[in-house]
């Protein structure tokens, strides 16, 4: 019987074997009894190695990632709400549940590190010229809003929370 190298544990936690040990097990010219004795492994493995044309792990998972809980159009409309308002998550979340059933925190920010947008994009300074801002959005939450100032989709020049009185002065002096 052919020498086959030790086991060496260099894989994810349930890995059984290593790349040597796979092109071990596909050189090798002995029975699938015999090596899954040798090397304290299941047949199964030893038959799977076998088979294949690599010694590489393949993934695992959907090919095309998907959500189980979303349709598509449900996460149409939660990317484009989260682009055009540039809201928090936890706003994003409380505006569309009224309009996307069964939505909770973590389908809508699963949704949104799927389109590579999970986090809001930093703000450039305290002193944000105004006549650059082409986008302002304000986010309601209970005694307090939250203005958001940007140039584009994904820059955001200033975020404000202010008192109501405040943010009714803030939105008229921007005029």
């Amino acid at each position: 019987m052919s020498k086959v190298p030790a086991l060496r544990f260099d894989g994810h936690g349930s890995a059984t074997t290593t790349h040597a040990v796979r092109a071990a097990i596909q050189r090798s010219q002995a029975s699938l009894s015999d090596l899954s004795r040798e090397l304290r492994i299941d047949p199964k493995t030893v038959a799977k190695w076998r088979k294949r044309q690599t010694v590489e792990e393949q993934k695992t998972g959907p090919r095309a990632p998907c959500s189980s809980v979303l349709r598509e159009e449900e996460e149409a409309t939660i990317f484009a709400f989260r682009r055009h308002t540039l809201l928090p998550l936890d706003d994003c979340l409380y505006a569309l549940q009224p309009s996307v059933a069964n939505l909770t925190r973590s389908a809508v920010h699963r949704c949104l590190r799927r389109h590579g947008i999970p986090r809001l994009p930093d703000v450039k300074g305290d002193k944000a010229s105004m006549e650059a801002v082409t986008i302002i959005g304000f986010d309601l939450v209970k005694n307090m809003f939250q203005a958001h100032g940007a140039v584009t989709e994904r820059s955001v020049l200033y975020r404000k929370k202010l008192p109501r009185p405040q943010a009714i002065s803030f939105a008229a002096s921007r005029d």
